[in-house]
Order: structure tokens, then C-alpha cells, then sequence
């Protein structure tokens, strides 16, 4: 084989919404066996648990500063972007090899020491005592596991997306307007931290120039 013929593999699982296209020059696709999910599949092994912990983490974190604020609980989507970034960025290299690692993808030489286990946290306590829970942060973690991500579309369910994606995205682009900060606003934010930072007496001045 020519280095001109050459081709990217690319793994993909039996998600019903992974199609095979015929215009593929540069990637051939490999779809995984069905029913092989705890074997094969490196993202199902630990890292997407491990992201959503990191994820939940930064969800408890809203839910406590606005119990605090007296406010409800409100994540919008540019929170969430945010959240999803640091909880990714949070996955730690030993996490990924290691799932890598068990299902054949590396050699088992490869994997790296790590503890990706995580206890029920103050702040989780905080969160489960005000609203009388049950559950350790685990539970939470996992609560919507085994919620369906994909499924056959009819046609009536095209039509009805159809129609009602103006009214959808109006509702969105209101919301992203109303969170719009003006230059004055984040001025006086920014003196307002200065003032903050100022107060505290264990931060180093040079941090607040």
C-alpha cells in the first residue's frame, strides 16, 4: 500500500446513529462487533464516567452557590460548554491509557498508576442534606445511564422538528441576548473583585496589580 492509498481507521460502536458514507477517501471505518460495549470500547470502560464525575462536581458547585444566593438552579447552555471543557480537562492521561490499555489498544505494560474513585465530597453533602437525599454522589453520577440517546425517527417526528425549530431557537437567542455583559458591566465587576481581593489578607498583593 502507497502512502497516497493509505487510510485512516477509525473505531466506531452500533450506535444507531453512526452511519457508514460511501465518500470516505481518507478514513475507512471499522464498526465494532454489537454487544461488545464492555469490552471494546475504551469510553464506556471509565473515561465518560470519569468526565461525568468531574461534570456533577461542577453541577453541585451551581446548586450550592445558588442555594446561597436564594436563587433557582438554572444551567444554561454556555454552562454547560464551560463545565464540559473542565470536566474534560480534568480527565487525567493514566485514566485514558488504562481503558485504552484494557481493551487491547495498548499494551498492558502501558498502564499507569491512577484512582479515579470519588467519595462523596463536602459539597455533595451540603446538596444531599438540604434536599433530605438518599443517594451518594456515585448514584448521582450514574442516575441517568441507562437513559436512551437514540431511537428510530418517523416522519411525523421530522415534520413536527421542523416546525417547531423556529420557535426553539427564538426561545435560545432571547436567552443568549439576556446574558449578554456590557464593557460597563464587567468594568464594575472588575473593581468589584479588586475591592475583594484587597480584603483578603492571606492573597499577595502582586496578584491583585
Amino acid at each position: 500500500m502507497t502512502k497516497a492509498n493509505r487510510k485512516v481507521l477509525l473505531l466506531v460502536d452500533n450506535c444507531m446513529a453512526h452511519k457508514n458514507p460511501t465518500s470516505l477517501k481518507s478514513i475507512k471505518l471499522q464498526f465494532l462487533p454489537p454487544n461488545a460495549t464492555s469490552k471494546l470500547q475504551p469510553l464506556d470502560l471509565r473515561i465518560i464516567k470519569n468526565f461525568k464525575q468531574f461534570y456533577r462536581k461542577e453541577v453541585v458547585k451551581i446548586l450550592i452557590n445558588d442555594m446561597e444566593e436564594g436563587r433557582k438552579s438554572n444551567i444554561n447552555v454556555l454552562q454547560g460548554i464551560r463545565m464540559a471543557y473542565k470536566a474534560w480537562d480534568n480527565v487525567k492521561q493514566p485514566t485514558i491509557v488504562n481503558c485504552f490499555a484494557t481493551c487491547g489498544f495498548v499494551h498492558s505494560s502501558n498502564i499507569l498508576t491512577t484512582n479515579d474513585c470519588v467519595q462523596d465530597s463536602e459539597e455533595w453533602l451540603v446538596v444531599k442534606n438540604h434536599f433530605n437525599l438518599d443517594e451518594r454522589f456515585d448514584d448521582f453520577v450514574t442516575f441517568d445511564d441507562n437513559v436512551s440517546t437514540t431511537g428510530l425517527i418517523t416522519d411525523d417526528d421530522i415534520v413536527d422538528s421542523v416546525l417547531n425549530r423556529n420557535t426553539v431557537d427564538t426561545v435560545v437567542e432571547d436567552e443568549e441576548i439576556e446574558n449578554i455583559i456590557t464593557a460597563k458591566e464587567a468594568k464594575q465587576m472588575v473593581e468589584k473583585l479588586q475591592i475583594f481581593l484587597e480584603a483578603q489578607e492571606a492573597i499577595p498583593k502582586s496578584a491583585i496589580r
